[in-house]
């Protein structure tokens, strides 16, 4: 099962949540696996098509049916939707958390700005840590509804990775 769950996570997080959708849907009402549509009519990229032949494999391995599977693809989408971008621990006197519209425009060029609680919670979660970056995000020229724009997901993270550099300090006055 778990072969199953990895490879509905790879799929969730490389297509759009329409796509994930449209997988699902052709998945339902079929009971065995080898009765799935091939991934070339499901999906567009060579990757898309790797990661839903991944799905349907993993899916001959488990006893379930395609509702199932179906059902895993559309709540892995969903959860993915609803996962907050940024949390940052405890709020201390001197390093509050952040929401993620504060922390997005901290991002500049190829550097993310973190607050020293930020570090702290990420040596502490190593295990536990994703980096999710989305860039290049495009404003409608109506309404300013954000469009498009490219992700990056480093998974697992190390902050300890790159090079950390002091930019700031906090000084309490007594």
């Amino acid at each position: 099962m778990q072969a199953l769950l990895d490879a509905v996570v790879d799929l969730v997080a490389l297509v759009s949540p329409a796509k994930v959708r449209t997988v699902a849907s052709a998945l339902r009402g079929i009971t065995k696996p080898d009765a799935a549509p091939a991934a070339n009519t499901l999906a567009d990229t060579p990757a898309a098509r790797a990661a839903v032949a991944r799905v349907v494999a993993a899916w001959a391995q488990v006893q379930a049916r395609g509702d199932e599977v179906a059902g895993m693809l559309l709540g892995a989408s969903e959860a993915r939707l609803r996962v907050e971008l940024v949390w940052t621990g405890l709020t201390t006197r001197f390093v509050p958390t952040r929401r993620t519209e504060q922390v997005l425009l901290d991002l500049a060029g190829a550097s993310v700005f973190l607050t020293s609680g930020e570090v702290e919670f990420a040596r502490r979660h190593k295990s536990q840590m994703v980096l999710y970056v989305l860039h290049s995000i495009q404003l409608s020229e109506g309404d300013g509804a954000p469009q498009g724009g490219v992700h990056t997901v480093f998974w697992p993270w190390d902050v300890e990775g790159r090079a950390l550099a002091p930019i700031k300090y906090v000084y309490g006055l007594p």
